[in-house]
């Protein structure tokens, strides 16, 4: 591991705001102060959002939903090619990638840490938090695809083989279901 990482691991603990600085000394582009992570996150010549190579929607344009079909292997290309593009795959070892991503979902823990519970949809949220949460998300995601490409796992095939194994090992019951009746049978009467 470069020996520059515990130290700017936390100098970005510090940092808790978001900003630009200069130009990327390797790529000449304007990256936010994720930078040190090696190459999936920062902002563009435009000053839009870009996740492995790929325009994130924003409060002012991006993708818009609808106009790609996103696979984890899309998002596994984007990101290999990403970081070969800048010689980044030096330091995307499993372990620096697993660290990174501990620190993305420390950040997403951050977004719901005062919250208390939260209801689904996040009703009550506003759209700039949405972005946000939907930018930290992305992160994770995009850390986790990263890492099982370079364990050489089939993300994809692993998370169904999964969800089969959980299937057997947690079979759906009425005991388990709360919409059955609790063991109780009804039947009509004539």
């Amino acid at each position: 591991m470069p020996s520059f990482l515990p130290n700017m691991w936390n100098q970005r603990r510090r940092r808790r705001k978001r900003t630009t600085r200069g130009p990327y000394k390797e790529g000449g582009s304007m990256w936010a102060t994720d930078t040190w992570q090696h190459g999936l996150s920062g902002l563009n010549a435009m000053g839009r959002k870009v996740v492995a190579g790929l325009e994130v929607q924003t409060m002012n344009g991006g993708i818009q939903e609808g106009d790609q079909s996103v696979s984890l292997d899309l998002l596994k290309h984007k990101m290999a090619h990403f970081a070969k593009e800048r010689n980044w795959d030096q330091f995307h070892s499993p372990r620096n990638l697993l660290l990174a991503l501990v620190g993305e979902v420390g950040e997403l823990s951050e977004i719901f840490q005062w919250k208390g519970e939260v209801p689904k949809g996040l009703p009550d949220w506003k759209e700039e938090e949405k972005v946000h949460l939907g930018e930290e998300l992305s992160d994770v995601l995009l850390y986790l695809v990263r890492l099982s490409d370079i364990c050489g796992i089939d993300l994809g095939k692993a998370a169904l083989r999964k969800a089969e194994l959980n299937a057997i090992k947690y079979p759906a019951s009425k005991k388990n279901n709360p919409n059955a009746n609790n063991g109780i049978s009804i039947t009509e009467s004539g």
